[in-house]
């Protein structure tokens, strides 16, 4: 019996695959001269695909080296549908992922834009999760930004991102994003794993990183079992592990 669950156990690491922290997308600014049309991503998470940062229609590109930056941003107090930075991320078939923070630095011009807000969407922004608003002090620092996502778990196909600049001190005044300082780049990070075969969510509940599997082999004796799923150990090397 434990040398069939033993089986079993690998065989379900392998299907669900593994479920580590990652960089999903990192968009780098070095070296950008700020008004160029998007920005493509410079790395993305395995079994998934990215799109390019872009900015929305109503917005107008303006130079600004090591970013990707605008103007013409709405002087109301609430969002404009058409001035954001926006990009997306979609889960390759048979797999899903799970977003939780967003981090990136921005700058505004001295009239440039005093709050911006992060939403999330499940079917191209028909409908949208705000994922906060933020204010901006009416100077011209650069900030540090890490915002933490919520309500995105476990989800297949394409969610999308856009980051709303509004409440401009004047038309010309300018936001602009660039890297991170902590992991150089304008950078979404979550998990992406397999989506698991029926029979296995019956079989076991991976929950974080440790399992505790009690197996009895005779009626009045039992022996307890903690296995431990490590995402930098193959299916192969723990079903070795187990056998030793």
């Amino acid at each position: 019996m434990l040398k069939n669950f033993l089986s079993s156990a690998v065989i379900l690491l392998a299907a669900c695959g593994q479920s580590c922290w990652a960089e999903l997308i990192l968009y780098s600014t070095t070296g950008a001269p700020g008004d160029q049309s998007f920005t493509a991503p410079s790395t993305s998470a395995a079994n998934g695909s990215a799109g390019n940062l872009v900015r929305g229609s109503g917005l107008t590109a303006n130079s600004g080296s090591g970013s990707i930056n605008s103007r013409d941003w709405t002087q109301s107090a609430t969002p404009d549908s058409a001035d954001y930075y926006g990009f997306s991320f979609t889960a390759n078939a048979g797999f899903r992922a799970t977003y939780t923070t967003l981090s990136f630095a921005e700058t505004r011009s001295s009239t440039g834009i005093r709050a911006f807000e992060v939403r999330s969407s499940l079917d191209g922004f028909g409908t949208f999760a705000s994922q906060g608003v933020f204010i901006n002090p009416d100077d011209v620092l650069t900030r540090q930004r890490s915002v933490s996502l919520s309500g995105l778990t476990n989800l297949t196909g394409t969610v999308d991102f856009r980051i709303y600049g509004y409440s401009a001190e004047g038309t010309v005044g300018t936001w602009r994003l660039q890297n991170n300082l902590a992991n150089n780049g304008i950078v979404l990070d979550g998990t992406i794993t397999a989506v698991p075969e029926p029979t296995s969510l019956t079989l076991l509940s991976v929950a974080g990183f440790v399992g505790l599997v009690t197996a009895h082999r005779r009626r009045k004796s039992k022996k307890i079992m903690t296995v431990y799923f490590d995402c930098n150990v193959s299916p192969s090397d723990l079903s070795r592990s187990l056998h030793e």
